[in-house]
């Protein structure tokens, strides 16, 4: 089973309760002298400065090639399997046009022989996932997915499961977009982290937050959100960055350094830092995330969250069913994002008719639900 993701590539086999193999989809350049030219996936963690490159556009797979390259690592040198004595289930964007699909097919039983594929679309599976069927109403037949992902947000209808492909919406906000923003905030008070894309997407990942009332916060200049320190791998030592626990405030040197205008530094690959490079946040921890409810913020013509889950919900034709679409599924890496699942409760609610019952579903691990519910599919005997 495979969610290839725009961002990640989920993979395992069925039986199991969560993927055994996860890796950037992604190959990357290294900038490094001596270093072997071309990294695949997670080799690129390993590397101070690379440039990255996604075989995927807006969730869609470009790039037959180079996916082909990434999958291939994850069937041979992380999962260990020999395709022609295996079925293969994998997710694909919504709207993927029968062209991409065709090709992607002849990629599956051309060059890695697998003995049998299905390929689905990704949102709609994580309506199976065991976690979050269980907080489904089972009355209800009616169920809005928000996928948030690395391209953009998906907001899908759903009755029973099937996908209402007319009433889909989509917001090119996503996990790529923030990362981009947080790069540059980085830029301007911190470290040059250009060079090192999946570093920053994993400060994002560790760090970011979403404000409950972002007006106010800004109000108090943010005096309310805690600020956190993010120490960055040294490439010697240590190759995975992590958050400190120990430090509220930002190093009184690194105020002093920005105050007067020094040259920022950036990672070495040569040389040994004498302290970790660590960086505090506290306005970015909110500010970036705030992208996903105020586009227009970002100089993007588009709603927020909220108005993309209303525009999905009231672009269903059959009127009758459309006031139990407000039980809303969350998946995808962004829904991990503290606070996000109450602001997306409270400002649908002011959206929607009050007599319309609205209620935003999320598991523990959302960027796991959409594997899961495949995996589960995939068990089943008549599937």
């Amino acid at each position: 089973v495979v969610d290839c993701g725009g961002g990640y590539i989920r993979a395992g086999f069925a039986h199991e309760a969560k993927p055994s193999v996860v890796e950037p989809n992604c190959t990357a350049t290294t900038k490094v002298r001596g270093s072997r030219g071309l990294l695949v996936g997670s080799e690129a963690l390993q590397c101070p400065a690379y440039a990255i490159h996604r075989p995927s556009c807006r969730g869609l797979v470009l790039d037959i090639e180079q996916q082909r390259v990434i999958l291939k690592k994850v069937f041979h040198n992380c999962l260990g399997i020999d395709p022609r004595e295996c079925a293969l289930l994998i997710t694909e964007a919504p709207l993927t046009p029968a062209s991409l699909r065709r090709e992607m097919e002849e990629c599956f039983f051309g060059a890695f022989r697998f003995r049998e594929v299905c390929i689905l679309s990704a949102p709609p599976l994580a309506l199976y996932s065991p976690d979050l069927r269980k907080q489904l109403d089972c009355a209800n037949p009616c169920c809005t997915v928000l996928s948030l992902g690395h391209s953009g947000c998906v907001a899908l209808p759903c009755v029973e499961g099937q996908a209402l492909l007319r009433s889909t919406r989509r917001l090119d906000v996503g996990g790529r977009v923030l990362t981009n923003l947080l790069m540059e905030r980085l830029g301007v008070r911190h470290f040059d982290l250009a060079d090192n894309w999946l570093l920053v997407e994993d400060i994002l990942i560790k760090v970011g937050e979403v404000s409950v009332d972002f007006a106010n916060d800004l109000h108090e200049r943010f005096a309310s959100v805690k600020p956190k320190t993010y120490v960055l791998p040294d490439f010697h030592t240590r190759m995975q960055g992590f958050v400190r626990e120990d430090i509220a405030e930002e190093p009184q040197e690194l105020h002093l350094a920005n105050a007067s205008g020094q040259q920022k530094p950036t990672l070495q690959a040569g040389e040994q830092p004498q302290q970790p490079q660590q960086a505090t946040l506290r306005a970015e921890r909110v500010v970036v995330a705030e992208a996903l409810f105020r586009p227009t913020d970002q100089g993007l013509r588009h709603g927020g969250l909220p108005q993309l889950v209303q525009h999905a919900i009231m672009a269903v034709q059959e009127e009758t069913w459309k006031p139990h679409f407000g039980q809303v599924a969350l998946c995808g890496g962004l829904a991990r994002l503290p606070n996000l699942r109450s602001r997306l409760q409270w400002e649908l609610r002011q959206l929607l008719p009050t007599s319309w019952p609205v209620k935003i579903l999320v598991e523990d691990e959302p960027e796991l639900s959409v594997w899961r519910g495949a995996a589960k599919l995939a068990q089943n005997s008549e599937f």
